[in-house]
């Protein structure tokens, strides 16, 4: 997949045991996570402990999990014509996740 799709990043979690119940859902066992207003630093910081961790002896698999370059689609929604034909936002809303077949990142504003 690298050679067809160079400009992406995978990520595959192991659907076993120890990741399901012993580490509590978390993708590994140690879960690192970076949070702060501004989303270009803190990933940029993510990415420097990523390379500062993959150095320690016996680690193996070091990743970002959420990566901020993901696909967005914005809707626009004219409130007063969609209520005009009996659809509320949470209707639209869910015929986009029907379409999407997701429900990651969602707003409702």
């Amino acid at each position: 997949m690298q050679e067809e799709f160079p400009d992406c990043v995978y990520f595959f979690q192991l659907a076993d045991m120890t990741t399901q119940i012993l580490n509590f859902g978390l993708a590994a066992p140690i879960d690192v996570q970076v949070g702060g207003r501004n989303n270009a630093e803190d990933y940029k910081i993510a990415q420097e402990l990523k390379n500062e961790i993959a150095r320690i002896p016996g680690t193996s698999d070091v990743n970002i999990f959420q990566e901020p370059n993901y696909p967005q689609i914005n809707v626009n929604v004219d409130r007063v014509k969609s209520e005009q034909v009996g659809l509320t936002q949470r209707d639209v809303v869910g015929s986009m996740l029907v379409s999407l077949s997701a429900s990651g990142q969602l707003s409702t504003l």
